[in-house]
């Protein structure tokens, strides 16, 4: 990891992760797709897979029969699973450089780029 500040160094962790992805196909021919993530860094702490599957079958199909709303300005409504979501984009936006171990550091466009000694 690479600081604007001159900070340098590292860390090591454990990633677990569980998901599950749906597709129905609708009375029209529509298919409706959903999914159910999880990720924690100790495995015992991630839910059963078989939890994961039914929510994303659940959110899959309650998707079911529907349709795209008419063009228009309308206040956001999001499921709490698609606002933590949008935290990490976010976040990941923000803090790219830092979350991705420094990575993007040699990147034309990082933050860093002025920062770092030629090499």
């Amino acid at each position: 990891m690479i600081t604007s500040n001159g900070f340098s160094g590292g860390w090591r962790s454990t990633q677990y992760g569980c998901a599950a992805e749906v597709s129905l196909v609708d009375r029209d021919g529509r298919l409706p797709e959903a999914m159910a993530v999880y990720s924690a860094h100790h495995h015992a702490d991630l839910p059963q897979p078989q939890r994961v599957a039914a929510e994303a079958v659940e959110r899959a199909t309650r998707r079911l029969g529907s349709r795209p709303a008419k063009s228009g300005r309308y206040p956001m409504l999001l499921e709490s699973s698609a606002r933590r979501a949008g935290h990490g984009v976010a976040a990941r936006a923000a803090l790219g450089p830092v979350l991705s171990g420094g990575a993007q550091a040699a990147s034309p466009t990082s933050w860093a780029n002025d920062s770092c000694p030629a090499g």
